[in-house]
């Protein structure tokens, strides 16, 4: 479906490529389906390494908060703002890692 309306938007004919974007690598990806996650476990990412990394993020972010409250002496609020900003991380590292959890668990075609 995507194929034929990039087909209709681009003014491509049958066989012909369309000057924007090419419709056969649009149909090869929507047959063999693209998917984000794949890409990061093609690369070496493993679920085990994103849920580390979103336990370190908890991590950090207390000792993030604890530096800047001691370090700064620019009172609680920014402490507060640097832990809350490093403690976002954590959920889409976690994210990630079930994700990648449940493409690894997935038969490779």
């Amino acid at each position: 479906m995507l194929a034929k309306l990039l087909t209709r938007l681009c003014g491509a004919v049958s066989g012909r490529v369309c000057p924007v974007v090419d419709v056969e690598v649009v149909r090869r990806t929507q047959r063999e389906g693209f998917s984000v996650l794949r890409k990061l476990s093609d690369a070496g990412l493993t679920s085990d390494m994103l849920f580390a990394a979103g336990f370190a993020s908890i991590g950090l972010s207390v000792l993030s908060w604890a530096v800047s409250q001691r370090g700064e002496n620019k009172g609680v609020d920014r402490a507060d703002r640097w832990g809350i900003f490093v403690g976002e991380w954590a959920p889409t590292f976690f994210a990630l890692g079930v994700g990648l959890r449940l493409e690894e668990d997935k038969p490779r075609r």
